[in-house]
């Protein structure tokens, strides 16, 4: 089949290999995203591929792959001036959640909550 996938022009792959739930086609995607796909490892197995020629079989947590890659693309560092804005988005939300439950501990020290027994 690999023969066939290398084919110029290419083949048409929708008829090709059995299908499953994964997709068929991975666009963009960050290396936790094609871990979380295909199961630990299957993200830097791709590192060392050939660029635009099918190669496998690449195996993963869901069996053999027949993988094809177009280019790797390294994310750029992200600095703590980048990371600002969500960093302090999710400190003030984390220290709200903190003092929320701390206030409902409060309030329910104060309150005796009876339920009426269903089966009477």
């Amino acid at each position: 089949m690999l023969p066939t996938l290398n084919a110029k022009p290419e083949p048409d792959t929708q008829s090709l290999g059995k299908r499953s739930m994964l997709p068929q086609r991975v666009l963009t995607a960050l290396a936790v995203g094609i871990e979380g796909l295909f199961g630990s490892g299957f993200d830097q197995l791709l590192l060392d591929l050939p660029i635009n020629s099918w190669v496998g079989p690449v195996p993963s947590g869901f069996g053999l792959h027949l993988v094809t890659r177009d280019e790797i693309q390294h994310a750029p560092r992200v600095t703590f001036e980048m990371a600002r804005d969500a960093v302090t988005r999710n400190y003030r939300y984390d220290q709200q959640r903190k003092a929320t439950e701390a206030l409902v501990e409060r309030l329910e020290q104060h309150y005796v909550i009876e339920l009426d027994d269903p089966t009477q």
